[in-house]
């Protein structure tokens, strides 16, 4: 198994940062860990999918999120396999702000 995986696995993890819009919304995040290439590396795999509301003031968001999904995953030989933090946002008029952005480790379980 590839050494960055190692760093996630059976953790427990925050993803923490501030938003607001210029109106109130909805608005998706998404995080997927994306195995690599090279070799057979395992297919992605969504670890969290949540919901928020924006406000029209800056708010803190946080959310949690274990890597349990991730035993016994198989990361690509190339070295290229990655975390991907997704912000979706559903209404392409309107304007987003998003800030402070960390990930931090809580537990390991």
């Amino acid at each position: 198994m590839y050494e960055k995986l190692n760093l996630l696995d059976k953790k427990r993890v925050a993803l923490n940062f501030y938003a607001k819009a210029d109106k109130l919304s909805t608005f998706s995040v998404i995080l997927t860990y994306n195995f690599g290439t090279g070799g057979s590396p395992s297919k992605p795999v969504i670890l969290q999918k949540s919901l928020h509301y924006f406000n029209r003031s800056w708010m803190q968001y946080t959310v949690n999120f274990d890597t349990s999904l991730l035993s016994g995953k198989v990361c690509g030989s190339n070295g290229d396999s990655y975390l991907e933090i997704k912000f979706e946002m559903p209404d392409n008029s309107l304007i987003y702000y998003i800030r402070n952005v960390t990930l931090e480790e809580l537990e390991t379980f």
